[in-house]
């Protein structure tokens, strides 16, 4: 077994855009995801009876959904419920890297406040030749 070289650095980039738009492309994202057959793939997978503890039983959206076809919500409810759990599911995402990351490492906090676009990549690629792994010393 090798030993670890412990002279490697490492650089993490992470893109937190803003929450409102974020929470208005997980909108968005759940009612594509209803429009190419969520519903129907929720009603398959629950009608398979497996245990709840399972992994695939805590997708995120599943429980709204198996709640409109029990008829504990409505269509409309459910889709609703949906996005709020696919927004809080974001958020905790979001929350995470925030929190696990140094200021240092996030290019939102080094004042890049645009969405994501062809333009921020030389502010990127600056950013990440400023931490190459490479470097020896």
């Amino acid at each position: 077994e090798q030993a670890p070289n412990r002279s490697l650095r490492a650089a993490a980039v992470v893109l937190l855009p803003e929450r409102e738009g974020l929470y208005r492309a997980c909108d968005a994202r759940v009612l594509a995801m209803i429009e190419r057959g969520a519903e129907e793939e929720a009603r398959a997978l629950l009608a398979r009876g497996l245990a709840p503890h399972l992994p695939a039983m805590k997708a995120v959206g599943l429980r709204e959904l198996g709640a409109a076809t029990s008829g504990r919500l409505t269509r409309e409810e459910a889709i609703a419920a949906m996005q709020q759990a696919t927004r809080q599911y974001a958020k905790r995402q979001y929350t995470w890297f925030r929190n696990r990351l140094q200021q240092s490492e996030i290019l939102r906090k080094m004042g890049i406040e645009k969405q994501f676009s062809e333009s921020l990549l030389s502010e990127i690629f600056s950013f990440i030749r400023s931490s190459l792994l490479t470097t020896r010393g």
